[in-house]
């Protein structure tokens, strides 16, 4: 998905979620932590956390592509205003 299409605040609402169910984790009882219920349920957390990273690492590459095109509309731009400043300078001394 496109990262600007995204609403205002989820990436940093994942990150919250991510970070209480990391804090949950730490906490769980060892009784629990040993039935086979909660082994399938770390498994597809494990594998969401696969997932979500590979969402992630894509954004990252659509972000990074956006920047660098960025980058070159700024430099194309200085390079057209530096050659307008120079055009009305010659102007200036010619007229």
């Amino acid at each position: 998905p496109d990262p600007s299409a995204q609403p205002k605040g989820v990436f940093a609402r994942v990150s919250d979620w991510l970070s209480q169910a990391e804090r949950a984790l730490r906490f769980v009882p060892p009784a629990l932590a040993s039935t086979r219920e909660w082994r399938l349920e770390t498994a597809a957390y494990a594998q969401t956390l696969h997932e979500l990273q590979a969402m992630l690492s894509h954004l990252d590459v659509i972000l990074r592509v956006r920047r660098g095109r960025v980058a070159n509309a700024r430099t194309h731009m200085d390079a057209v205003r530096c050659w307008s400043e120079l055009i009305k300078q010659i102007e200036l001394r010619v007229g």
